[in-house]
């Protein structure tokens, strides 16, 4: 981890948790009584973080500093399992399980929907993105699974959104 890395996180985790604020406000106002903001916060996260995996999976060469900034920090910032959990025990409590069964799936098969739709999901094969240390190429790796899920640190460090397997 490089000083770099890490503020390239920290700006990108700031970014992030501001937007995702923003369109919780926004969001609120137009539907009160669903936890909407979650949704749409949660989905295009993942829809984002997706998307760059299956863009960076190919031959083109981003600086791992760059993929930090949207990955762990913006999309980090952005997403929140926490307040999903939340939401979906607040509308038990309110509306009862089958409104929470309903929020569950929705943000399954929305979230998985669109990562798949702009990650090139799906199960196998799709050879897995891997950033290098330093400020080299993104390559394309061998590893199994969908390149939504297989966008990770390549060396040292932690997984930045997947299993890389």
């Amino acid at each position: 981890m490089t000083a770099v890395h890490a503020a390239a996180v920290f700006f990108g985790g700031g970014l992030g948790s501001v937007a995702r604020w923003a369109v919780g406000e926004m969001c609120a106002r137009w539907w009160p009584t669903v936890p909407a903001g979650t949704l749409v916060v949660n989905v295009v996260a993942t829809a984002v973080l997706c998307g760059v995996g299956a863009w960076a999976a190919g031959e083109v060469r981003v600086p791992r500093g760059a993929m930090l900034l949207v990955t762990a920090g913006f999309c980090g910032g952005f997403s929140t399992f926490s307040t999903f959990a939340a939401d979906t025990m607040r509308l038990a409590g309110e509306h009862g399980w089958g409104w929470a069964a309903a929020n569950v799936a929705v943000y399954v098969g929305l979230g998985l929907g669109g990562g798949g739709a702009l990650g090139g999901g799906g199960g196998g094969g799709g050879g897995a993105a891997g950033v290098t240390s330093g400020h080299e190429a993104v390559s394309r790796g061998g590893g199994r699974g969908s390149r939504c899920g297989g966008v990770r640190t390549v060396g040292r460090g932690a997984g930045v959104g997947g299993s890389g397997r």
